[in-house]
């Protein structure tokens, strides 16, 4: 009888261990599901940040050859997305995929003063607050004494400093330029 009572106890706690076992099973079945899931996720997230690693260096790539370009031009006259023709400042945008880089370049004007014709052999200037003139180095000094005139085209407003040059503004050195430069155009 009193084997009888251990195979019963026994019996039953087999069952009770079959039961936890299951249930043990059933919590590391969800716990796999959810670290698959995870790992699921967290290998998409990697091959999404390095496909958009990859589209930014490859439009970041396209921004410094089309830089490049403008910097080692010397005329601005073909360029028809400048910001500031009168500086050469040009607004450069490149896409691929889904990323897209916006930025600007400087191309310092040889003459120190601005592009004029595009070419930087002539100062374009605002001749009596009414008509744009494109005139050499040599004739500035005689604009200088006239009331109205100012550096730039006359489709501008006049600056507050009606003088200020571009290397004054941005460098004497062509280069990609910062916000607040940006703002101050």
């Amino acid at each position: 009888m009193h084997d009888s009572f251990i195979r019963i106890g026994s019996d039953r706690q087999q069952g009770f261990v079959l039961i936890v076992g299951l249930l043990m099973l059933a919590m590391l079945s969800v716990i796999g599901m959810d670290l698959a899931r995870t790992a699921l996720l967290e290998e998409k997230m990697v091959g999404a940040f390095a496909h958009n690693l990859r589209a930014f260096n490859s439009a970041e790539t396209a921004i410094r050859r089309m830089e490049s370009g403008f910097l080692t031009s010397d005329d601005l006259t073909g360029y028809s997305n400048l910001i500031d023709p009168e500086c050469g400042v040009l607004q450069v945008d490149a896409w691929f995929d889904e990323v897209k880089i916006r930025t600007t370049v400087y191309k310092a004007p040889p003459n120190g003063f601005n592009w004029g014709d595009g070419g930087g052999r002539t100062i374009r200037i605002c001749h009596e607050g009414n008509q744009d003139l494109s005139v050499e180095i040599e004739a500035l000094p005689s604009h200088l004494q006239h009331a109205g005139d100012y550096l730039g085209s006359c489709a501008e407003a006049a600056p507050a400093d009606p003088w200020k040059t571009c290397h004054e503004k941005f460098g004497r050195v062509g280069r990609r330029l910062g916000w607040q430069q940006l703002s101050d155009l």
